[in-house]
């Protein structure tokens, strides 16, 4: 069976974004998949602060449909209009796609091996970072 083609043309652009810190300011510290929340909705992915609720970042997938999102090993994955995106959790970035040709539009399901169901693979991974870092300064 051929690989499917990537090229970046087929792969959803980041948004721009604003600047977080100026030079009288302290720079915010690095972001983590945990500090974001995720919304797939008519064609578009969205992350959001889990802190405050503004928006991060938005991709614009093919398709207008529902988007069903999974996280996993600190990749999003995203089902859409038949097909399924690869993107950096933090950016937005897209880092692979797959049009899955000749199996139509409709919803799909998402299930990675070793992922939690119903997307709980971020609240489960910070909950394992802090048991390492538990386990770390207990040391």
């Amino acid at each position: 069976m051929p690989r499917p083609k990537r090229t970046a043309t087929s792969l959803p652009q980041r948004a721009e974004r604003e600047p977080t810190a100026t030079m009288n300011t302290t720079p915010p510290k690095p972001m983590q998949i945990s500090d974001l929340i995720f919304i797939g909705i008519k064609g578009s992915v969205i992350a959001l602060s889990r802190a405050t609720g503004e928006q991060v970042w938005v991709t614009h997938l093919k398709g207008w449909d529902f988007v069903n999102l999974e996280v996993h090993d600190n990749k999003l994955y995203a089902m859409c209009h038949g097909e399924i995106f690869c993107l950096d959790p933090l950016t937005g970035d897209g880092l692979w796609h797959n049009p899955l040709r000749g199996f139509g539009t409709g919803l799909a399901t998402l299930a990675l091996a070793g992922a939690a169901p119903s997307g709980n693979a971020p609240a489960l991974a910070e909950e394992r970072h802090r048991a390492a870092r538990a386990a770390a300064s207990a040391a």
